[in-house]
This record gives C-alpha cells, sequence and structure tokens, in this order.
C-alpha cells in the first residue's frame, strides 16, 4: 500500500511556540485474527524499530470466584493474567504493540506537529501494510497539556473557559475535575476532555498548575486505504485543535505563543 497522501495541519489556530504539551499518543486497533502476541510484537519491534527497547510488558488481571451460596466459603479462587501488550521506549518516543494493534507517543519536550506526524505517518503504514484487508475499530489521538502559570491570580476561570464550581462564598476551589464529552456531527469523532485543577504544591504557592487531557477518537469498523486514513487523522487533529483553543483562555494562549 502506498502512503502518499498527508496527514492535514488544521487551518486558523495559532502556533504555540510554548506548547504546554506533556504527552501525544496516537493509537491505531484492528479487527485481527489471530490477534497479536508478545512474541510476535517484539519480532515486530525489532526489525523495524531496531532504536527501540524493551521498557515493559502490560497485562490485564481476573480474579474468579466459585461458591455455591453467598454465606458459604468460596470453593476456589482463581486468578488470571492475560496478556495486552508490550512497550518499547527510544528516550521520549514510545511504541506500545497490543494483541489488536499499536500506540505511538511523544513525551516532553514536544518536538513539533511536523516531527510528531511524519513519525506517526510512518509507523501507522507500516502496520497497514501487514495488516492490509483488516478492519480498522478504533482510531485514537491524545494530548495531555499542563500549566503552570506564574501569578496567584490565575484562577481556574482565568485559565479556562468554562469552569464550573460551587460559589456562594465558599471561596476558590482546592482542585477540580472537570469533564466534557460531545462528539462531532460532521466527523463523527468523539472527545473526551478532562480539565484537572490540582491545588499548588508547598514548594511552588505563587504557580497556577493544571492539567487540559484531550482524547479525540473515532471508530471507523471498515478497511481505511490511504486517503481515508490521513482524512480520519486530519479530523482528530482539528477535533483537538478546537478543544483546545476553546477551553483556554485568549489570555494564556497569549502567554504561550
Amino acid at each position: 500500500m502506498s502512503h502518499s497522501s498527508a496527514i492535514g495541519s488544521p487551518k486558523g489556530f495559532p502556533i504555540l511556540r510554548k506548547p504546554p504539551i506533556v504527552e501525544a499518543t496516537f493509537q491505531m486497533n484492528f479487527a485481527l485474527k489471530p490477534s497479536l502476541t508478545e512474541e510476535t510484537a517484539r519480532t515486530f519491534v525489532h526489525e523495524h524499530f531496531p532504536d527501540f527497547k524493551y521498557k515493559e510488558t502490560l497485562y490485564s488481571e481476573s480474579i474468579e470466584v466459585k461458591k455455591k451460596t453467598v454465606q458459604e466459603p468460596p470453593e476456589t479462587i482463581t486468578h488470571q493474567q492475560n496478556w495486552i501488550g508490550v512497550r518499547f521506549a527510544n528516550g521520549n518516543r514510545v511504541i506500545t504493540i497490543f494483541s489488536d494493534g499499536f500506540a505511538f507517543g511523544i513525551l516532553k519536550p514536544y518536538p513539533s506537529d511536523a516531527s510528531f506526524y511524519s513519525e506517526l505517518s510512518s509507523m501507522s503504514k507500516l502496520f497497514q501494510e501487514r495488516y492490509a484487508g483488516m478492519p480498522v475499530t478504533r482510531l485514537g489521538l491524545r494530548y495531555i497539556n499542563r500549566f503552570a502559570v506564574d501569578g496567584p491570580e490565575h484562577t481556574p476561570d482565568k485559565l479556562f473557559v468554562t469552569s464550573t464550581f460551587p460559589t456562594g462564598g465558599l471561596g476558590d476551589p482546592l482542585k477540580f475535575l472537570y469533564q466534557d464529552v460531545f462528539r462531532d456531527k460532521e466527523t463523527g469523532v468523539v472527545v473526551v476532555s478532562n480539565r484537572l485543577y490540582p491545588s499548588n504544591g508547598a514548594d511552588t504557592p505563587h504557580v497556577t498548575k493544571a492539567l487540559l487531557d484531550i482524547d479525540a477518537s473515532l471508530t471507523p469498523n471498515q478497511v481505511l486505504e490511504e486517503d481515508a486514513f490521513a482524512n480520519a487523522v486530519s479530523s482528530l487533529r482539528a477535533a483537538v485543535n478546537k478543544t483546545f483553543f476553546g477551553s483556554v483562555q485568549d489570555a494564556i494562549i497569549s502567554e504561550l505563543s
């Protein structure tokens, strides 16, 4: 499969000189039969990404309790570990191979959109070539942004466009977590946006800290050719940008620009 279609860059958004990104991750899942194993995952990474070294193996755990009645002690307790993925790292770049797909992430310092999406395009091409004809069940793009703004005047309403918390003489919140979930009617992209406002540490009493975690996803459930894939990722990218710039106050954007 050729991969000439470029992932489009959203128009109309400012370029930030100091992006607050601490992690950017793209994930792609397929309807694989049979599913990947840890051995095939390690071989794939070793062949195609030799600079990435093994970091950790991921498991899910389940406990099954069998008993005749609620009152009686259990007859058997079964603890089971199921392999779900394996993670590799090369500096601040991380590849996770799951039983049904992969994730590619970059931790801070975030290089640039051009670098991230160039690497992402090359990596996704390899998976799409290997699993040609397999339906894509999910595409996900997640950006975690951390704000550390000097000045005690940066209360939540000064950081974020909408901050919901009790008023009426209770004072400013020490902590809050606010979540928005919405769906773009035109593209079908679902966005989960979490705004976390933790309390300031004793060592930095005059620094306001906050997180903006944006997770955009699509569930195509079909085979994606190169143009469809590029358009889908472009839609995810646009949704992330709309959410970020629609959530953060203009004054903060100006400080980051």
